[in-house]
């Protein structure tokens, strides 16, 4: 391997090794006995730091963002051998709402800092929590709540589609275009030559007769969650009308029954 080839390997293991303490050791003229001497002062602990990472407290809080990760304590200021802070997977979620199943923005006012990572909370409560156990919020990676909602909107070419799309793939979530779908449906309601049924007409059951069964079966089919004509005449002739009445037909191509 070329000495080239050697720094660049040190260059990858350094910055893998950058969420932790590492130590780096000039050994230009040293001998062995002398190097393991040097190494074995330099491992050796200080008597007032804690033998272990804790949450400490950003104390004042920031201005914004940006300023928790130079910010530092009175008793930091002087320690030149402190790595740079950095934001955690967690960014700007407060990790003990996440813990709660809530997606909320901390706030730079109530920020602690742990293993050179900086976490915001939304609460001084929440951040005194975390810090009396930070491990028990960090245990698993931050996963976004099966149910979590995010309405995206944007001017043509803003990208809103493609970045729907990202979040499907990550998350697995359901993208629904309103548009298209409002749309779909006002095509498919214009070209029928009647106006059909409106709701869902209930299933069958074990007392119906077959021929109720069958009946019953043609008006499913047939039903629909329609419009009123006047509804339907008012969207043709191009007025005025409330974007809520199309909730259902939203509900609808989510596979939720209605009756």
């Amino acid at each position: 391997m070329s000495e080239r080839q050697d720094e660049q390997l040190d260059h990858r293991i350094i910055l893998r090794m950058f969420d932790s303490t590492y130590i780096k050791v000039d050994i230009a003229g040293l001998y062995p006995d002398e190097l393991t001497d040097v190494i074995a002062f330099r491992l050796k602990p200080k008597v007032t730091e804690p033998l272990r990472p804790i949450a400490t407290i950003i104390e004042g809080g920031a201005g914004d963002f940006k300023q928790l990760l130079t910010t530092r304590n009175e008793d930091e200021e002087d320690d030149e051998n402190l790595l740079p802070r950095e934001w955690s997977l967690w960014r700007t979620i407060d990790p003990v709402e996440l813990l709660k199943g809530r997606v909320e923005e901390g706030s730079p006012e109530f920020a602690c800092h742990y293993a050179n990572n900086v976490f915001v909370f939304t609460s001084e409560e929440n951040m005194n929590d975390f810090q009396r156990d930070p491990k028990r919020c960090l245990v698993n990676p931050p996963q976004m709540p099966p149910d979590f909602r995010l309405l995206m909107l944007g001017p043509k070419g803003a990208g809103v589609h493609t970045q729907a799309k990202m979040l499907e793939e990550e998350y697995g979530w359901r993208v629904v275009d309103y548009l298209e779908v409002v749309q779909t449906k006002l095509r498919e309601i214009i070209a029928q030559p009647e106006k059909l049924p409106n709701n869902v007409i209930a299933p069958a059951n074990d007392e119906m007769t077959p021929e109720e069964i069958n009946k019953l079966e043609d008006l499913n089919r047939r039903c629909d969650i329609n419009l009123s004509a006047e509804e339907l005449q008012d969207i043709k002739d191009a007025k005025p009308f409330p974007a809520w009445k199309f909730l259902p037909w939203i509900i609808e191509y989510l596979g939720y029954r209605l009756e």
